[in-house]
């Protein structure tokens, strides 16, 4: 932080299948985000296409359905059923051989018709949907087709059960008047199930009967199913396509019981009327397809254009809105529009467009954000307005088949596709992950010096004097700076200047039932010292900055937590305290004496201070308190080798502190070396749970400028001294841990020797530099503080670093976040 007025300036190979997606979706979070851990090969085949999958909510299991390939040759459609953990409990089944024994009939050839499974709750039963050449099963020869849609139930046991239905009944009296282009949902409220399909007189020939439809027209037909596959009554599209087959989807609204849908346009002339086929009709039904008003038009793209025109219209409900939610493609276009209707199907915003390849199937979160994914192999997590929160490519990539499919449980997702490098057959554990800590740029909530620059990012909390000693501000901080009403804690650089006497500060909710016995900063008389803190925040916004004398106070906001996040901010609580007289939160690890040079301490962390006993990480507040000569500390976890890092540094007989990221060990662990004799207490702020969107790492230096000592890749090393009134870009993603995804890090940064009293600021490269400021100096001496960075979105991911005067520097990686 600043306390000498710094200037104001300112996520592959192609095969021949891609990914099926399975998802846990559970509503909460905001900004949760979708991904998924380490592929599993499960199958050396890797000749497949056009899967899906359905979940069995009872069971938390799943079927999975595939088209073998053979060549250029479709051959068995085959299923499996699956745990939650992705590995096979029955199967390789044949769902639907290419020459069925009963029907004698052949699995259609061309890879867009779709296979398709669902899952029946009140059956019980999967329902795997096939397309299939029809010309000899069928007496009298005018009832045979070229094409016939037939479905396949299938047990919970992963077992089919009879024969395979065929679904559509015979349309018209020509060898040519074909089906084409099926999908089909489960239907709740009538226990059975709805088929969607193309109805096409696929001929130029004039001669022939096909219901009405004149040469090469086509159109959408909604057939209802019961649970034994017996055809109702069956609903015709409002619109009639001049020519050409397109590929109708249909959606179920859980709030009102509902149906959406859509069918683009295929015709020429209709595609030249709308849009240049950007533009497409939707249309509602009850349960009982009753037409629900007239047909909608949706403009996929209005603005924006793109290649292609629209072949295929995805939508899906969002059961806490009922709001539908529409991804559509051009195909070959690598393009994905997103349109979101009202439960009535008014549109409510204009469609926008996302390049992560076409959308091949999509699924609600139930908390206003959706997923789908693409034939490149990705998933991609969005809002309702089409904004990407994240997105992650666990599989290999296609060129244009439909192969993926997204389904919904409470408690788990599993993901299969093919393996990157075309390894197999692979799946994956899905999870959505709440957002761990936000990154902000810098901005600056509490200045109490007066003057000119001395301000705050929105005139509040600035030029009110010094803070007396033994009190306290009362710091608004929700809804400042980028920090959302509802965040849960915030991530600071605190600084204290001009203080006559040494002293601390602590941060903690102001509604905390008293002030915790720790802190987050201790400073010398007359000396400006910062450090960092994460700190919860109380329920009216505000956190509480206490300073034990009489000081200037300065505060900067550098990310937050969100309300849900998965963060777990706590009232500050001591876990270590080795000087007499000084008594940690639960009696352990207390009054230990002073470490002896070059030892590590072993730190019982987890089940204590409120933090989980399943905690992945922790926030701690590290504190050397006069160590006997130059120090520095290292915090890694337990049962790790110690790492070529240091997480604070303080002179000899000093009091220096400092936040770290620490990831726990072995029994829930830390580990605490220091390199000489020294007092040592240590205050937890935070953790993060099993499964948190707060990655920590082993700390891994990333920047170096002194000769001899080197980075975890030889990049950015012996660099020499960065220079007065200079800004350095530090590389961070694709680096050690930290994946191409990463939107900001957890730091430990060292200024070794600067040429004179000085300060530094880190801040994403594509911003102006803030007037905030996160490590204050001396001239000549070595001080350390953390830094939560945001990256930089558009200059490959780095933060650039500015120096007020000429120093070493050394940084260390020590954690990350991926959240938007």
């Amino acid at each position: 932080m600043d306390t000498t007025s710094p200037r104001r300036t300112r996520r592959l190979l192609t095969s021949c299948a891609t990914a099926l997606v399975t998802l846990t979706l559970t509503a909460g979070a905001a900004d949760a985000r979708v991904d998924t851990e380490p592929i599993t090969v499960i199958d050396d085949q890797v000749s497949l296409r056009q899967f899906s999958i359905a979940h069995n909510s009872e069971k938390n299991e799943y079927f999975a359905v595939w088209r073998e390939f053979d060549g250029f040759v479709e051959t068995d459609v085959v299923g499996a059923l699956l745990d939650a953990e992705g590995k096979i409990i029955s199967g390789p089944t044949i769902v639907a051989e290419q020459r069925s024994n009963d029907s004698g009939t052949s699995l259609s050839g061309a890879g867009f018709w779709n296979t398709k499974v669902v899952y029946n709750a009140a059956s019980n039963q999967y329902l795997a949907l096939v397309q299939r050449s029809d010309t000899s099963s069928l007496t009298p020869v005018e009832n045979r087709r070229s094409s016939a849609i037939f479905g396949r139930l299938v047990n919970d046991t992963g077992a089919p059960v009879g024969a395979e239905v065929r679904l559509n009944p015979t349309h018209g009296q020509m060898l040519f008047c074909l089906v084409r282009n099926p999908d089909v949902i489960t239907n709740p409220t009538t226990g059975g199930y709805t088929l969607v399909y193309t109805k096409w007189y696929g001929t130029t020939s004039t001669g022939g009967i096909c219901d009405g439809l004149t040469a090469s027209q086509s159109v959408t037909m909604v057939q209802p199913l019961d649970a034994s596959l017996g055809r109702g009554a069956a609903a015709q599209f409002p619109i009639v396509n001049e020519e050409g087959a397109p590929s109708p989807r249909v959606g179920y609204n859980p709030t009102n019981g509902e149906l959406l849908v859509t069918q683009p346009y295929t015709g020429r002339f209709q595609i030249a009327d709308n849009n240049g086929g950007l533009s497409f009709p939707v249309q509602r039904y009850s349960s009982s397809l009753t037409p629900l008003g007239g047909p909608v038009t949706v403009d996929a793209s209005p603005n924006l254009g793109g290649t292609g025109v629209v072949t295929e219209s995805v939508p899906v409900a969002d059961p806490s809105t009922g709001n539908w939610f529409i991804t559509s493609t051009a195909r070959f276009g690598g393009v994905a529009w997103t349109n979101l209707l009202s439960p009535n199907g008014a549109n409510q915003r204009e469609g926008n467009r996302i390049v992560k390849g076409f959308p091949v199937a999509i699924d609600a979160v139930g908390d206003g954000t959706f997923v789908f994914s693409t034939q490149s192999g990705t998933l991609v997590h969005v809002h309702s307005d089409g904004t990407e929160i994240h997105s992650t490519t666990p599989f290999a990539a296609s060129i244009y088949e439909n192969t993926s499919s997204v389904a919904l449980s409470s408690t788990g997702g599993v993901a299969i596709g093919v393996a990157p490098g075309n390894a197999g057959i692979a799946t994956a554990v899905v999870d959505v992950v709440a957002p761990g800590a936000l990154p902000l740029p810098p901005a600056r909530l509490l200045e109490t010096r007066d003057g000119p620059d001395l301000t705050t990012i929105d005139g509040d909390f600035e030029g009110d004097g010094k803070v007396a000693a033994g009190s306290f501000v009362a710091l608004q901080v929700a809804g400042r700076g980028g920090v959302p009403a509802d965040a849960e804690a915030v991530l600071l650089n605190i600084a204290a200047a001009g203080a006559p006497t040494g002293g601390f500060v602590t941060a903690y909710p102001c509604d905390a039932a008293s002030r915790p016995t720790t802190s987050n900063l201790n400073y010398a008389a007359g000396a400006a010292a910062s450090a960092a803190a994460i700190a919860k925040v109380a329920a009216n916004g505000t956190v509480c900055i206490f300073t034990s004398a009489e000081a200037h106070l300065i505060v900067d906001v550098n990310g937050y937590v969100p309300g849900g996040g998965s963060v777990s901010p706590v009232v500050p609580a001591r876990l270590l305290e080795t000087r007499a007289g000084q008594i940690t939160t639960d009696g352990a690890s207390q009054a230990i004496g002073r470490v002896a040079a070059n030892s590590t301490t072993t730190l019982k962390v987890t089940g204590r201070g409120g933090v989980a006993a399943d905690a992945d990480a922790v926030l701690v507040n590290v504190t050397a308190i006069k160590p006997a000569t130059s120090a520095f500390l290292t915090i890694y976890p337990c049962g790790d080798d110690q790492p070529t890092a240091a997480n604070l540094n303080a002179p000899a007989n000093g009091v220096v502190n400092n936040l770290t990221l620490a990831r726990v060990g072995t029994n829930g662990t830390i580990c605490i070396f220091s390199n000489t004799e020294t007092d040592l207490a240590v205050d937890v702020a935070a953790f993060v749970p099993s499964g948190g969107g707060l990655r920590s790492v082993v700390p891994g230096r990333f920047y170096e400028t002194r000769a001899g000592l080197t980075t975890v890749d030889g990049q950015q090393q012996a660099t020499g001294r960065i220079g007065a009134d200079r800004v350095v870009a530090l590389n961070v993603v694709g680096r050690g841990s930290v994946p191409a995804d990463a939107t900001g890090v957890m730091l430990n940064v060292a200024v070794i020797r600067p040429d004179a009293g000085g300060f530094m600021t880190l801040y994403p490269c594509d911003a102006e530099r803030p007037q905030a400021a996160n490590l204050n100096f001396a001239a000549n001496s070595v001080v350390s503080n953390a830094v939560f960075v945001k990256l930089a979105d558009f200059t490959n991911g780095t933060a650039c670093v500015y120096s007020s005067t000429g120093a070493d520097l050394a940084i260390d990686v020590v954690g990350f976040v991926v959240d938007n």
